[in-house]
């Protein structure tokens, strides 16, 4: 079920929603992209005041209070602690969606209308799925439906519809190849076709609009982990890390397209910072699902400590670090309540993989039979196999 939602939130989160065919008012679209700025950088209470303002001058329209469920969401992905952040999402989406209504038959508000309609929903599916509220995500979900058709119909006529168009065409044919299980649900949306979904997107990355940066983010982890393009990748997530110094989840971007393209000792630095400022944070060890805390910190440092483990095989060798950092990012998969997610497969192989250098042939084998036995892994499946019949060459 969480695959699904996962869907709907890599349409969602690559979605910005101002831009001059969308709206008429320089003014709006410059607060609106200077509260962006300060969102995507991580300095939420200045995002916070600019969006209100925006709000104080727009009252009637749904992007003010959008712009600020966007903001604490992406709160959400940073910060350690979270004082109701779902509830406030719930309140500013439920305040957007009234002002729908008043937009709805206004002359020359036929985009805005649509594009926020499909905001607000996926925002809202993704909101509940993170609370495993599941019925209420679908319900969202099958919301989307139509708006997501009419979005459909306006790419070419504003950028940022080349990024909802984009993400959808890729990411709901890659779903529909790699999870059965999910093809049920996606037949209630359009086809995809990942090489069209994929130039959407490149084309949403080169064009100056408020969702490049947002395409850029999603091709930076198309390159590095789906099509092998890791001098694309780390093209892309350098332009980000360099550009908002204070996002985590773009420096952790960055490390990994270094370790990718065969750079660790320059990863290393960027990757034991984050894991001394999460480690600095009091009851970093002890997070779960039941508490006010963000999941969303905790699955960044599956990603983390995975980075870290790679770093440490591939920079020097050092099996027995490598295996403890593995073992980290699957406590890390524990404490935010991932079953079923690409790194866990990842850690296996790679766990497999230290095993085998070691001489452990017996322990290799049974990770690698165990990345079998986990979802989503698709992109280590064959190698395990193999290395069941023989392990690897090299190290």
């Amino acid at each position: 079920m969480r695959n699904i939602i996962v869907l709907i939130g890599i349409i969602l989160v690559g979605i910005l929603p101002v831009r001059a065919q969308l709206f008429d008012d320089d003014q709006f679209r410059a607060q609106a992209q200077t509260g962006l700025d300060q969102m995507y950088n991580c300095s939420f209470e200045s995002a916070g005041r600019t969006f209100y303002n925006l709000l104080e001058e727009h009252p009637e329209h749904p992007a003010p209070y959008f712009l600020l469920a966007l903001n604490r969401w992406w709160q959400t992905y940073i910060s350690v602690t979270m004082p109701d952040y779902y509830g406030y999402i719930d309140d500013k989406l439920n305040k957007a969606e009234d002002r729908l209504d008043l937009i709805k038959n206004k002359p020359g508000y036929d985009r805005e209308y649509i594009f926020f309609k499909f905001m607000i929903h996926a925002l809202e599916a993704r909101a509940h799925s993170f609370q495993n509220e599941w019925w209420s995500a679908m319900g969202a979900a099958k919301k989307l439906v139509d708006p997501l058709e009419k979005s459909l119909y306006y790419v070419g006529q504003d950028p940022e519809f080349y990024m909802v168009a984009g993400l959808y065409h890729y990411y709901v044919e890659t779903y529909h190849q790699q999870i059965p299980a999910i093809r049920p649900v996606l037949s209630f949306f359009p086809d995809g076709d990942i090489q069209k979904g994929l130039q959407e997107l490149r084309t949403a990355a080169g064009t100056f609009n408020m969702a490049q940066i947002e395409a850029q983010y999603f091709l930076g982890t198309i390159y590095a982990h789906e099509i092998d393009q890791p001098a694309n990748a780390l093209e892309v997530t350098g332009r980000l890390h360099r550009r908002y110094t204070q996002n985590t989840w773009f420096q952790n971007d960055y490390a990994n397209a270094l370790i990718v393209a065969g750079r660790p000792d320059e990863a290393r630095p960027i990757i034991e910072n984050l894991i001394a400022t999460y480690q600095s944070q009091h009851g970093h060890q002890t997070r779960n699902i039941n508490s006010k805390e963000s999941l969303h910190t905790t699955y960044l440092m599956v990603r983390v400590f995975h980075n870290l483990g790679r770093i440490h095989m591939e920079s020097g060798g050092d099996y027995d670090a490598a295996l403890n950092a593995f073992e980290q990012s699957n406590l890390m998969a524990t404490l935010s309540k991932v079953e079923a997610d690409y790194y866990l497969p990842a850690n296996q192989y790679y766990m497999g993989l230290c095993y085998d250098y070691m001489g452990m042939r017996e322990q290799a084998i049974a990770a690698y039979e165990e990345v079998l036995e986990l979802d989503e892994n698709t992109a280590y499946e064959s190698q395990a196999r193999s290395h069941i019949s023989s392990p690897p060459t090299g190290n």
